[in-house]
C-alpha cells in the first residue's frame, strides 16, 4: 500500500524583483505527496499563497453583516449598483447629501447652519462636513449597526479616512474602476435635479420620483470635469492605496453594462 504525505510550510517572504516598490509579507505553502510503498512517487501537488489575504477573505466572506464603502472616479456608477443591492438585497444606502438633508429635517442646531448656507448657496464648510459625516457614522453604529450598510463616497480624503477608521474600521471599499476618458463622456451629458441634488443619466429630462424638471449642472463642462478628476487622482486615489495596503479593496469593472457590473459586484460579495 502507498503513502499520502501533507507539508505545510509558514514562511516569511520579500519581494525583490522590483527592489523600489519591495513587499513583504507571510506566506503558506501546502505540498501533497502520493507515492506507492516502494517508494516511487506517483503525484505532487504544491500551492502557496499570502496568508493576510486568505484570512481578510474567510473574515469578509463568513462575516454576514457588512460595512461597504462604495468610491471611483465620478460617475462610475456606484449610486446606481448600489440601489440595486438596496433593491435586491436589502442593504441600507448612506449618501452624503442625503445625510446633509436628514440633518436638516432634524431641526438640530446643526441642521439649521446647514439649511442658512443652502438658503444662500453658500459653500459647505469643511468643519460642518466633518460634523455630518461623525453623525450619520454615529447613526449607523447606534441604530443600523445590526444591518448591512453602504456608504456612497463617505471616504474621499484624508480626514474622511480618520473619522472612519477612528468610529467604524472594519469597513470593506468597493472601487469601481472607469478611465477617465469614460468618466469624461458620461459627465458631459448628465442631468440634475436643483431641488434634490440627485443626478440621473444623459438624455432624461425629469425626475422620475417627483416629475421636477432635470438641468445640466453649469460646472459639467470639459474644463470643470477635469478638475474634478485631477481631484479625485490627486487626493482620492492616495487614501485608497492606503487602504489597498491595508486589504479593505474589492475592485469591480464598471466599464460594462448595468447588468454586468452588478453580477460582477454579487459575484465579489459572494451574494449569488
Amino acid at each position: 500500500m502507498g503513502m499520502v504525505v501533507w507539508n505545510v510550510t509558514v514562511f516569511y517572504c520579500v519581494e525583490t524583483q522590483y527592489p523600489a516598490r519591495a513587499r513583504q509579507w507571510w506566506c503558506v505553502e501546502i505540498d501533497w505527496y502520493r507515492s506507492t510503498k516502494s517508494g516511487l512517487l506517483l503525484s505532487h501537488f504544491s500551492w502557496k499563497y499570502q496568508i493576510i489575504p486568505i484570512l481578510c477573505g474567510i473574515i469578509f466572506l463568513y462575516n454576514k453583516l457588512v460595512k461597504l464603502v462604495f468610491t471611483g472616479i465620478q460617475w462610475c456608477g456606484k449610486g446606481t449598483q448600489a440601489r440595486l443591492l438596496v433593491e435586491k438585497h436589502g442593504f441600507k444606502l448612506l449618501e452624503m447629501w442625503g445625510e446633509f438633508r436628514r440633518v436638516i429635517a432634524s431641526g438640530s442646531e446643526l441642521g439649521k447652519k446647514i439649511q442658512k448656507l443652502y438658503d444662500a448657496w453658500d459653500q459647505i464648510t469643511a468643519e460642518l462636513w466633518v460634523a455630518v459625516m461623525e453623525d450619520a457614522v454615529q447613526n449607523i453604529i447606534d441604530n443600523h449597526n445590526n444591518e448591512n450598510v453602504i456608504f456612497d463616497a463617505f471616504i474621499r480624503n484624508d480626514w474622511n479616512l480618520e473619522i472612519f477608521n477612528r468610529l467604524l474600521p472594519e469597513y470593506q471599499v468597493i472601487l469601481f474602476q472607469l478611465s477617465e476618458e469614460k468618466s469624461k463622456q458620461r459627465l458631459l451629458g448628465r442631468m440634475f435635479n436643483p431641488k434634490t441634488w440627485e443626478t440621473f443619466m444623459t438624455g432624461m429630462t425629469h425626475d422620475p420620483k417627483t416629475w421636477d424638471e432635470l438641468i445640466q449642472r453649469a460646472d459639467d463642462n470639459e474644463e470643470g470635469i477635469l478638475k474634478r478628476i485631477d481631484l479625485y487622482n490627486d487626493v482620492t486615489l492616495p487614501i485608497v492605496r492606503i487602504q489597498r495596503q491595508q486589504w479593505k479593496v474589492l475592485e469591480v469593472n464598471a466599464d460594462q453594462s448595468v447588468e454586468e457590473v452588478f453580477a460582477e459586484l454579487e459575484k465579489k460579495l459572494e451574494l449569488k
